[in-house]
């Protein structure tokens, strides 16, 4: 995007890009660049809050809607061209072309999700707290991972330990799926309880402020031979893809050397989502690891989830995933406290 003129702007409403440029972390605000300063709108609900944590040249506290205020400010400042973020609701597109009829509407791809992609020290610290949130309340329920326990009440108590050690809330909602249902990638967690004999799969993330995300199976006696072959696969092409991921690398290729191992072992069909994605402030950034991930290429301070799987409709699935920091001369695997060994996955 170019430098802008005194008669353009930049309107920014993705609450993450807001959150991540200023610290404001309120429900309802929009950031406006003009005249080389940022400009926030809110509500009488966040305007003290923002006015002493955040970052801003100017808050400005909405009277009415927050789009009769910023067309007011445009309208004062002779904005002629609006660049608003591709990210936009349809919705909120209409609203603000029906607004602000005094100035050219632009979609633009935002800089700070490409900025927000790379992580400072900063950052980096706030991530490494959410997974040692996360890993710390994993091995506080280990007494609940038992026969006759309900998926909704390993989840629940998995996420009150989250809480008791400081996590804002939860990343994501909290996949528990026993049995068939972790053949499911997105399993709804629900009443199902554990039966000895199967097994169990576990994708969760404590967020305190920024975000973890990590997987592991389980099983409550030693898994049937083809389960056992399935955990050593995706092992197998878990490991494979974070060899491959360290700076210069392209994600697609991270991608394809997940996909080649489960491939080549007759069970890429059953593989049919991205390996991976990026985590920061929000649960999935910019880039991810798929297919469809192009020219993109890793660089050091990118944290990106690996999480090859394998799901077998009526049986069962495997998904195993850890959060790796891109270094400058390789990878850190950021979760590795956490045990993934096949060993190690029999309760």
């Amino acid at each position: 995007m170019h430098p802008l003129d005194n008669q353009e702007a930049l309107l920014i409403t993705n609450l993450a890009n807001l959150d991540y440029l200023t610290g404001f972390s309120g429900s309802h605000g929009a950031g406006l660049f003009t005249d080389g300063q940022l400009m926030l709108f809110t509500d009488s609900r966040y305007y003290d809050a923002a006015r002493q944590q955040c970052f801003f040249d100017e808050i400005v506290q909405a009277s009415g809607s927050l789009e009769i205020t910023l067309s007011q400010v445009l309208a004062d400042k002779r904005i002629k061209t609006l660049y608003v973020e591709q990210s936009l609701s349809l919705e909120r597109w209409q609203r603000f072309r029906e607004q602000f009829a005094h100035a050219s509407l632009q979609p633009v791809a935002s800089p700070l999700e490409f900025l927000r992609s790379c992580k400072d020290h900063l950052e980096l610290d706030l991530i490494r707290n959410s997974i040692h949130i996360s890993i710390t309340a994993f091995e506080r329920i280990s007494s609940c991972l038992r026969p006759g326990t309900s998926e909704r009440e390993i989840a629940a108590e998995l996420e009150y330990q989250c809480r008791r050690l400081g996590a804002d809330s939860q990343a994501f909602s909290t996949i528990v799926a026993w049995g068939p249902g972790s053949a499911v990638p997105h399993h709804q967690t629900g009443a199902n309880r554990v039966e000895q004999g199967g097994n169990l799969l576990m994708d969760w993330g404590a967020k305190a402020h920024y975000c973890s995300d990590m997987t592991r199976t389980f099983f409550f006696e030693k898994p049937q031979k083809q389960m056992e072959e399935i955990y050593r696969i995706v092992l197998e092409a878990q490991l494979a893809a974070i060899e491959q991921l360290k700076p210069g690398v392209k994600l697609i290729d991270v991608d394809a050397a997940a996909r080649s191992v489960i491939t080549d072992y007759g069970f890429g069909e059953f593989f049919g989502h991205g390996t991976g994605h990026s985590l920061g402030i929000e649960i999935h950034e910019h880039p991810t690891i798929s297919p469809r991930s192009g020219d993109a290429i890793a660089e050091p301070g990118m944290v990106l989830t690996v999480e090859p799987g394998i799901y077998l409709p009526g049986s069962g699935g495997v998904r195993i995933e850890d959060v790796v920091l891109v270094t400058p001369t390789g990878n850190e695997v950021l979760t590795s406290a956490l045990p993934k060994g096949l060993e190690s996955a029999v309760l």
